[in-house]
């Protein structure tokens, strides 16, 4: 008995010194990570789980961009340390990439003494100071253990620490709390789907049809015009004060992921840049990136004036429209005549 408690001892202390000896030579000890890969609640990409892309992929992908790193390591070196850090941390090292770039601008700008910082990490509104990593390898485990942290309460090991740990399981949860910018999660999506793209691969399943970056959609048809169940009522009343002033309104509204994609590939061209990257501007006629048009969310209306396009601001209906549409919660796009959303792009 006193010879299996010594041995039993012994083994205890060996695996002690074994630990101690990995988190010396730099490697990091990490729960398993939780069930990670499709979508959340949200109807946006866990951040826990396996990539999509591998580090060859994503090493192609980047070298397409054409951009070149500013950083203390090449582009593809970068590729290849968020495939393998997210790999050992449980984080998709593909949507990791993706919000580097967003953040950096293609590994281009980074935060004041912010030296190997991809995330803004520590960065706050205001302010262009961060957290500084010894080496490029530091600055990427720094950001996807950040990650993990955020979307993970039970994990506490990152360099730098989330204000709420668990707080923001998918992509979708970041906006507004990694970042304030509300759409944060779209821009950060359109990144990732030219990425996807790039390899032939589909966007993250979207649940079926009425389903955007931001979540399902709920929506409605009225008056031949599919719209956001919540904005139906008004359009309506809309379409139905028109016609009482002799003008018959019509037109398309709720657009799919799908349709908004092959909208852009008419008007912007067929590359993988075009669809996803090429400035709205630069597309005839300007359209939307796919993720960030109202008409993905059914809060746009492409009008028609008597069953034809509404292409100037001369036409009857513009001008009613321009008239009236506030009082319906619409706005126009002045570059387009045809164009009115809840916002007003």
């Amino acid at each position: 008995m006193i010879l299996l408690i010594r041995l039993a001892a012994g083994l205890v202390a060996t695996a002690i010194t074994l630990v101690a000896g990995l988190l010396l030579l730099g490697f990091m000890i990490v729960n398993e990570p939780a069930a990670g890969g499709g979508l959340g609640p949200d109807g946006t990409p866990l951040l826990l789980g396996q990539s999509r892309l591998s580090t060859e992929q994503l090493t192609t992908w980047w070298n397409q961009t054409g951009h070149t790193s500013a950083s203390t390591v090449d582009g593809a070196t970068l590729m290849g340390l968020y495939s393998d850090t997210g790999a050992r941390l449980g984080v998709r090292g593909d949507l990791a990439v993706a919000q580097a770039v967003l953040e950096t601008g293609y590994f281009k700008h980074f935060p004041e003494g912010g030296i190997n910082n991809y995330a803004g990490i520590a960065v706050h509104d205001g302010a262009n100071r961060g957290a500084s990593f010894p080496t490029a390898a530091d600055g990427v485990t720094g950001h996807v253990a950040l990650l993990r942290e955020f979307a993970d309460a039970h994990f506490a090991d990152a360099p730098v620490h989330a204000a709420e740990p668990g707080c923001c399981p998918t992509v979708g949860s970041l906006a507004g709390v990694w970042a304030t910018d509300p759409d944060y999660a779209v821009s950060l999506l359109a990144i990732y789907e030219a990425m996807l793209a790039s390899a032939g691969l589909p966007p993250e399943e979207t649940g079926g049809p009425g389903s955007t970056p931001g979540g399902p959609v709920e929506l409605a048809t009225v008056d031949g015009i599919t719209v956001a169940a919540s904005i139906a009522p008004q359009v309506h009343a809309l379409v139905t004060d028109a016609a009482r002033a002799g003008l018959r309104l019509s037109g398309g509204g709720y657009r799919s992921p799908e349709q908004q994609i092959a909208t852009r590939r008419a008007n912007c061209g067929p590359s993988s840049y075009d669809i996803y990257e090429k400035p709205s501007s630069q597309c005839s006629p300007p359209t939307a990136t796919p993720g960030t048009s109202m008409h993905e969310r059914g809060l746009a209306i492409d009008f028609q004036c008597n069953g034809r396009l509404i292409t100037s601001h001369a036409n009857p209906c513009w001008q009613w429209l321009n008239t009236n549409a506030a009082t319906y919660g619409l706005h126009p796009f002045n570059r387009e005549p045809w164009h009115w959303s809840q916002d007003g792009r």
